[in-house]
């Protein structure tokens, strides 16, 4: 075994023996098994005592989501309940909370506790959390955020006034340091993939500093980190320029076929008798959109119509590969009044659709839907 190989295999040996005492020492919070187990998937058991709603598809998005991040990230999930989805009151619990979300974890067990039914950058947490050795703060957090399709995070150039080492050195209290996180951690997977990124994880310890990730960083890559910042060249996959941290969500299921050069994108048709209803849940209208929508992925290169003009439908797009081109807004979502119906996705997919509804309008024997065209020339 090479050097390098070895002290991997250390990396991993050690970081699962720091997992088995980590819920003591950082969570603080009552026991798992005092909220009540209210429906259990594949990979994820969901517990609550609050009395709103649960969707029917709620579930299986929880699933997929935590599916997707271990296909994409090259492990394997093991073929058991092992993610612990604890969704509080937020009246009771949630200032204790940093960030409304917190994951703690043993060699066995994800616990996710949050006052957010969906919380896409707690499951970011979930395939490091058990499969790989802990990581310094900014490559752990710089992934949850770059995995959660609902990041607020506008897609901005870096601050000429930040420092590398100011991230990796950092502070997370407040959020500070997590947008910054997201754009080293996207470049370093745009540069180098998901394998690259792998390389670099399980090369530094939990606590290094910056000069030590420097130093890791150009021996795996040959280069210095400072060209996570240097501007792209215009090639034929890149319009090149300054860069900014790349847009990605994970694609909770397999992808429609365009037939006929169409599909629609349909909405919830209810909510708890729903199997693929999903909610409710919003952080607000300005974010989310109504609190309850149903998912579809479609792959080609396409442009939207709305195909019930007066039945109040958002929907909101995100790609399933790095975006890196400058988008601007953290997570577009598009209303009935909008005027960006015909917003072109590009490049060609997968790309991650949900139709809302407000759950006051369920269940409906009309649910709707946004139609997705092929995209001509």
């Amino acid at each position: 075994m090479s050097r390098r190989k070895t002290r991997r295999a250390r990396r991993r040996q050690r970081g699962h023996l720091r997992l088995a005492v980590v819920i003591p020492l950082i969570c603080g919070c009552a026991p798992p098994e005092e909220l009540p187990v209210v429906a259990t998937g594949r990979w994820v058991e969901l517990a609550t005592d609050r009395d709103e709603p649960i969707c029917g598809g709620t579930l299986a998005l929880l699933d997929g989501l935590v599916g997707a991040a271990f296909a994409y990230l090259g492990e394997t999930p093991p073929e058991r309940v092992f993610v612990r989805y604890e969704w509080l009151d937020e009246r009771i619990e949630s200032s204790s909370l940093v960030g409304h979300g917190q994951t703690t974890h043993t060699t066995e067990m994800v616990i996710i506790r949050s006052d957010q039914l969906v919380h896409e950058h707690e499951i970011g947490h979930v395939v490091p959390a058990l499969s790989w050795p802990t990581a310094p703060r900014f490559l752990r957090e710089g992934l949850a955020v770059l995995l959660d399709g609902r990041r607020y995070f506008d897609q901005d150039l870096w601050p000429s006034s930040k420092t590398i080492d100011e991230v990796i050195d950092g502070d997370f209290a407040g959020g500070r340091n997590y947008w910054e996180s997201w754009f080293l951690v996207s470049q370093i997977v745009r540069d180098h993939g998901v394998d690259g990124l792998k390389s670099l994880w399980f090369e530094v310890e939990a606590d290094a500093d910056a000069a030590e990730v420097r130093k890791a960083y150009e021996s795996l890559f040959g280069r210095p980190m400072e060209a996570l910042l240097e501007p792209l060249p215009a090639d034929e996959s890149s319009v090149g320029g300054p860069r900014v941290p790349c847009r990605f969500a994970l694609c909770p299921q397999e992808a429609q076929p365009l037939e006929g050069g169409s599909v629609v994108a349909p909405g919830p048709a209810g909510c708890e008798g729903d199997p693929h209803a999903i909610g409710p849940h919003s952080r607000s209208e300005a974010l989310d959109g109504p609190p309850v929508w149903r998912e579809t992925v479609v792959v080609p290169m396409v442009r939207w119509a709305d195909a019930e003009p007066s039945g109040n439908l958002f929907a909101a797009p995100s790609p399933c590969f790095l975006e890196c081109y400058r988008y601007g807004q953290g997570r577009a979502v598009f209303g009935p009044d909008s005027e960006q119906w015909n917003l072109a996705l590009r490049p060609a997919g997968p790309w991650r659709i949900e139709v809302r509804r407000d759950l006051e309008s369920l269940p409906t024997d009309d649910p709707g839907g946004i139609t997705v065209f092929e995209l001509s020339d």
